[in-house]
């Protein structure tokens, strides 16, 4: 055997050798590998019992809707809305005082949302503290003072604690926020009544019921 010859034979071994510990390129049929599973994250998880939470309240299952928002509120403790939602369930339930500290911890989380100030001055209503229920609603006239709605709330937090005066005033500041406001009309006409001017009230009344029929 020749130098040249043994060379190329052993140089031949070589890449058979080599051929075999060399790695197989990956079938593309397979697919990418696979990555290994991600844990949901807290927030992701609150969301999840916010949702169910929802979706039970809309069945009118409080309980197991408070269950779901105080998951909520344990994985995310700075969940307005999870405060907000509570406070509802707590309300439907007639649970004044929880859905009213429900409210202000909603309201402490997001002080700007009018919706909650609606919410806790729905719930002092409900339980004749028509002073905290005012200032709610004075809240969210600052905060939306284009709101005809607080104005006529407000209104009735006035009428209901023996005052008629400052319920015309909010009523007639609905009406010219919102000229069709049948409601608004009719109570100012009850306002007016009580005070004993009944030609006022008959026009409010008649004014009602004309926007009423338009509907």
């Amino acid at each position: 055997m020749t130098r040249r010859y043994a060379r190329w034979v052993a140089f031949t071994l070589l890449l058979v050798s080599g051929c075999g510990d060399s790695p197989s390129p990956q079938d593309p049929a397979a697919g990418p590998p696979e990555s290994p599973a991600t844990s949901p994250t807290p927030a992701s998880l609150a969301t999840t019992e916010l949702d169910k939470g929802v979706a039970f309240g809309d069945r009118e299952d409080w309980d197991t809707a408070i269950k779901d928002y105080t998951e909520t509120i344990r994985l995310k403790p700075d969940d307005a809305q999870a405060y907000n939602n509570r406070g509802d369930a707590y309300a439907e339930k007639g649970e004044y005082d929880k859905a009213i500290k429900d409210y202000s911890e909603a309201i402490r989380l997001n002080p700007d949302d009018a919706k909650t100030y609606y919410n806790r001055g729905y719930a002092y209503g409900e339980k004749g503290e028509y002073d905290a229920q005012i200032k709610d609603y004075s809240e969210i006239i600052r905060l939306k003072p284009d709101d005809a709605k607080a104005y006529v709330y407000r209104g009735i937090a006035y009428y209901r604690k023996g005052e008629n005066d400052k319920p015309i005033k909010d009523y007639t500041e609905a009406i010219r926020l919102k000229p069709d406001f049948a409601e608004a009309y009719h109570r100012r006409g009850t306002a007016y009544r009580a005070k004993g001017d009944q030609a006022k009230a008959d026009a409010d009344f008649a004014k009602a019921k004309e926007l009423e029929a338009k509907k």
